[in-house]
């Protein structure tokens, strides 16, 4: 099967099996099984409804919630970040460092924080990202990555 990407919000980048009971839950509500209230011609709407909803009977089953695996992105935040903190130990005026080297160092950061951003996951190539659109119920439903 496909791999199921969340493609917005505090879960983009998340498989399926990652995210937590509650986003499950919400995504169940929004897509139910319940073939009247789906297009039948409308192969993305039916593949996410499929998917929720085989999550859920596996959760069910006793699955447990995978752990979630870091994009590229989220790593790198997470480099800066803890890379500025074991830096601001030695540069910070309050431990005794210079001023200047604070503030060039609060420079690096924010600019490596910038550069993070500008790092874009692509979804794996055979999976489909869940857009908020489809969880609006407008517009586009899902968009495979190609």
């Amino acid at each position: 099967m496909r791999r199921i990407e969340i493609g917005y919000g505090e879960y983009a980048g998340y498989a399926l099996r990652e995210v937590p009971d509650p986003f499950l839950a919400a995504l169940r509500d929004r897509f139910p099984l319940d073939a009247e209230k789906h297009d039948p011609g409308d192969s993305y709407m039916l593949l996410t409804t499929i998917a929720v909803h085989q999550e859920l009977a596996r959760r069910a089953q006793g699955g447990a919630i995978h752990p979630h695996i870091p994009t590229v992105q989220e790593l790198a935040k997470d480099i800066v970040t803890k890379g500025f903190r074991q830096m601001s130990l030695t540069h910070h005026p309050d431990r005794k460092g210079e001023v200047e080297a604070q503030k060039r160092l609060n420079a690096a950061r924010d600019q490596l924080t910038e550069m993070c951003k500008a790092l874009k996951q692509e979804p794996a190539r055979d999976s489909l990202v869940i857009d908020e659109d489809a969880v609006r119920g407008a517009g586009q439903i899902l968009r495979s990555s190609r």
